[in-house]
């Protein structure tokens, strides 16, 4: 089908975080047209409980597209079929979708999900891939089934992953090259005859639904695994750790970037203790090496770099962090 005739096909997209906004600006300023924006409900966040809206609805928002925030999924079956969409896009929109809504569009639902299908199905495939250390991940668009991530794959392309990478960093590559491969793929979608390659059951992997709580550093971990975490975990839900203080009182410590070290100075020290190596750098003691902090943040104050934070807070240094 010919490029222009398909920007000519009405795109219902479901999407809610950061990530996705991209792809649905992506689409808008490629002139897809798009009939509708579904995402969560707006939520109240922060002290002061502001209501927050989603970053898609702002996008949707920016450019005159209808905004809809079903609060079940039979509202989302409802509203999605009323509005008569040729075509869905999903990538992350955080709520499960009957066959009744994604089978809804005439040419039926496509889902972007930034892994190498099968493997690291489920709500966090951007993590799961740093964390496990793979050398390279990359995004799969499929055709949406009743069972999570296991539809047929129409398209799939890989990236290296970077021994710097963070989540933040990842995401933002999966992304652009999402956006890329979303574009080239929906004429040949709208032309039809478009089968796809079934996917290895065999060989799915899943993720899980981080939360706050994972976060915490386990310094008995080896010092690349935890170096792993603190990159797979920003921005959220982020790494952090506790320090006592002489005076008795625990103090939260974000740990917000680490390189493992390589010096000799450790070997008697206890498990999450902090010292300074050869090299004057804070470091870390770990079941196996040692992770030298570069910038850390202590609970509601600002982030800084381990030469600021020792300025402030030399008696760190002996503690142990728990």
């Amino acid at each position: 089908m010919n490029q222009n005739l398909a920007k000519d096909i009405k795109i219902a997209y479901l999407g809610t975080p950061e990530l996705s906004a991209v792809v649905l600006e992506d689409l808008i300023k490629d002139g897809f047209t798009i009939s509708g924006l579904f995402c969560r409900p707006d939520k109240k966040a922060g002290r002061g409980k502001k209501v927050v809206q989603c970053p898609t609805k702002l996008v949707a928002l920016e450019y005159d597209v209808p905004v809809f925030q079903p609060k079940d999924k039979d509202e989302l079956t409802e509203q999605l079929k009323n509005l008569k969409s040729d075509l869905a896009i999903v990538f992350a929109y955080g709520m499960i979708i009957p066959k009744e809504a994604f089978e809804a569009p005439k040419y039926k639902t496509l889902n972007i999900h930034p892994s190498l299908l099968p493997k690291y199905r489920g709500p966090s495939p951007i993590n799961w891939p740093i964390l496990s250390e793979d050398k390279e991940t990359g995004v799969s668009i499929i055709e949406i089934v009743e069972k999570m991530d296991a539809g047929h794959i129409m398209s799939q392309n890989k990236i290296n992953i970077e021994g710097t990478d963070t989540a933040k960093t990842l995401g933002d590559k999966l992304v652009k090259l999402g956006s890329q491969m979303l574009t080239e793929l929906i004429p040949k979608w709208i032309e039809g005859g478009f089968k796809g390659i079934t996917q290895d059951y065999s060989q799915a992997t899943y993720t899980r639904l981080l939360t706050k709580d994972d976060g915490r550093i386990d310094w008995s971990k080896s010092a690349s695994e935890i170096e792993r975490q603190i990159r797979a975990y920003t921005p959220w839900p982020g790494s952090f750790t506790s320090w006592e203080k002489g005076n008795g009182k625990k103090l939260v410590l974000k740990i917000i970037q680490t390189k493992i070290g390589d010096d000799q100075k450790n070997k008697n020290l206890k498990v999450g203790e902090v010292y300074l190596n050869d090299n004057g750098r804070l470091s870390v003691q770990t079941k196996n090496g040692s992770l030298i902090i570069e910038k850390l943040q202590l609970g509601g104050k600002n982030e800084l770099t381990s030469e600021e934070f020792l300025r402030g807070y030399p008696d760190i240094i002996g503690t142990t962090l728990l």
